[in-house]
């Protein structure tokens, strides 16, 4: 498996309860997958994420929304809203834009 997108972190195999419910998920920061039919599938889909460059602060601007703020070295998992909200934590520096997930086919 690759390492983590976000922090570069080892990932493991995050086995659920069914027989065949799988995600990955990096030792590190956290960050995971979406449950996955088998083990094959999740790691595909580890491995096939699109990665984001983190922007800096500065780069950010109302127009675009909430969007996700990371602090680095990654310690916590990242703030998800904007510097305009009353409870912005003040601290992290980069921020990379919510991605919405598309079902494959065989989802829907």
């Amino acid at each position: 498996m690759k390492a983590c997108p976000f922090c570069g972190g080892t990932p493991y195999i995050n086995r659920w309860h069914s027989a065949t419910g799988t995600s990955i998920k990096c030792r590190s920061c956290g960050c995971t997958t979406q449950i996955e039919n088998g083990e094959k599938a999740a790691v595909a889909v580890w491995n096939n994420r699109l990665t984001e460059t983190p922007r800096p602060l500065d780069e950010w601007h109302e127009d675009l929304g909430a969007v996700l703020w990371w602090k680095f070295p990654i310690d916590e998992p990242p703030y998800c809203g904007t510097p305009l909200d009353a409870d912005w934590p003040d601290y992290h520096t980069h921020w990379t834009p919510i991605t919405i997930p598309v079902l494959r086919e065989e989802q829907q």
